[in-house]
C-alpha cells in the first residue's frame, strides 16, 4: 500500500482513488540501510518491481530521519521514507511530514487488527495513522559462551544481581587497574544500552496515565539507576570511559563483543546476522533480558519496537491506488 501510494505525479491534489485504479509511474524511496542491510532492501523492492512493471523505484540508502525531516521541510525529499526510529513517529505525524494514512487503510480493507497491539501503538501519535511497520526489533542478552565457561558461569545472568556478579567475574583488567574486557559495560550510549531498552528490566515507565513524565516518580527509575551507578563504581567511571572510547564502531567488524573485548550485552535480534556475517568463530548466546530481583517472574520481558515507513507530504501525487 505504501509504496505505491505515491506513484503517478500530478499536479493538483486528487481524492482518494478508488479500488481497482492501476498505479504507475517513479517513486523515489529513502532508507537508512547501509551495506548488507540494504541489499537485503534491494531484493524487496526488486520483487516489487517485477510485480509492478510500470512502476520505476528509485532508491537511496544511507538516509536518516534528520535528513529525511530536512528535506520535507524543504519542499523535497522522497515520496516514501524508512524511519529507523519509532521515537520520530510523534514528529513525523505531529508535523505532517508524513500523511494520514487512515483513507487509504479504509478504502484497501486492511485489518489493523492482525498486528500486535505494541506494533499498532508505535505506528500512530494520538489517533494519527502517518505510518505502518516494516520490520520489528526485539532486543534481548547476549553472552560469549567461551568465556562463560572459562568463568565458571554455567548459564546467562537472569537478574540484575546475576548480572552484577557475572560481570565482576567475566571482567579483566591489568595491573594498573585499566580494563582489558568488561564483563558487562553499564554506561548509557554504549552502543545500544539506552532507557528505553533497559527499562523492562524493572518495569520502569515513561509517562503516566495522563500523558506526564513519569520518570521522576516512578521509583523503578531508581532502582535501574542504583544498579548500573553501583557496577560502574566498581569499574571506576573515568575507567570505563577510557575503555569504552578504545573500542570499535558498533557497525562494524571491529565491535567491542564480536572481538571479545565485552562479555555480554545488550543488543537487538538483528546482532545475530552481524555476528554470522562479521564474526563466524564467536560463540555466542542469546537469553532475555536479566529483571529486578524483586521481580523474577518478569524474566522474558523485554523492549520491542522497529522500522516504519511512511508516505511524504512531498509525494508529487499520494492519492492513487497502491495495494
Amino acid at each position: 500500500m505504501l509504496v505505491l501510494a505515491a506513484c503517478t505525479p500530478g499536479a493538483a491534489e486528487k481524492p482518494v482513488a478508488s479500488p481497482g485504479v492501476e498505479a504507475s509511474g517513479t517513486v523515489e524511496f529513502w532508507h537508512f540501510f547501509t551495506d548488507r542491510e540494504a541489499k537485503a532492501i534491494d531484493t524487496i523492492v526488486d520483487d516489487f518491481r517485477a510485480k509492478h512493471p510500470k512502476i520505476t523505484v528509485v532508491v537511496k540508502s544511507g538516509q536518516d530521519d534528520t535528513k529525511m525531516l530536512q528535506a520535507i521541510g524543504a519542499g523535497q525529499g522522497p515520496d516514501v521514507g524508512l524511519s529507523y526510529s519509532t521515537d520520530t513517529v510523534g514528529k513525523f505525524c505531529a508535523s505532517g511530514a508524513w500523511l494520514d494514512l487512515k483513507p487509504y487503510v479504509e478504502r484497501d480493507g486492511v485489518d489493523l487488527g492482525k498486528l500486535q497491539p505494541t506494533v499498532r501503538s508505535y505506528t500512530e501519535f494520538k489517533g494519527k495513522r502517518c505510518a505502518m511497520p516494516f520490520l520489528a526489533d526485539t532486543y534481548g542478552f547476549y553472552y560469549n559462551k567461551k568465556l562463560f565457561t572459562e568463568a565458571g558461569i554455567t548459564s546467562p545472568p537472569k537478574t540484575l544481581s546475576e548480572l552484577t556478579d557475572a560481570a565482576k567475574k567475566l571482567t579483566k583488567r591489568k595491573a594498573d587497574g585499566t580494563i582489558e574486557r568488561a564483563g558487562f559495560l553499564p554506561l548509557f550510549g554504549f552502543y545500544e544500552n539506552s532507557p528505553s531498552h533497559l527499562s523492562p528490566a524493572v518495569g520502569a515507565k515513561f509517562l503516566n496515565g495522563d500523558g506526564t513524565s513519569a520518570i521522576g516518580s516512578d521509583p523503578a527509575w531508581l532502582e535501574l539507576l542504583k544498579w548500573q551507578k553501583d557496577l560502574v563504581d566498581w569499574y571506576g567511571y573515568d575507567k570505563l570511559e577510557k575503555f569504552r572510547a578504545s573500542l570499535g564502531d558498533e557497525w562494524s567488524a571491529d565491535h567491542a563483543f564480536h572481538k571479545g573485548q565485552v562479555a555480554m550485552m545488550v543488543d537487538g535480534e538483528y546482532r545475530i546476522a552481524f555476528l554470522r556475517d562479521q564474526a563466524k568463530d564467536v560463540q555466542f548466546g542469546t537469553a532475555p533480558l536479566p529483571v529486578s530481583d524483586a521481580h523474577p517472574d518478569w524474566y522474558g520481558a523485554g523492549y520491542v519496537t522497529g522500522n516504519v515507513i511512511g508516505v511524504s507530504k512531498t509525494a508529487k501525487n499520494p492519492r492513487p491506488r497502491g495495494s
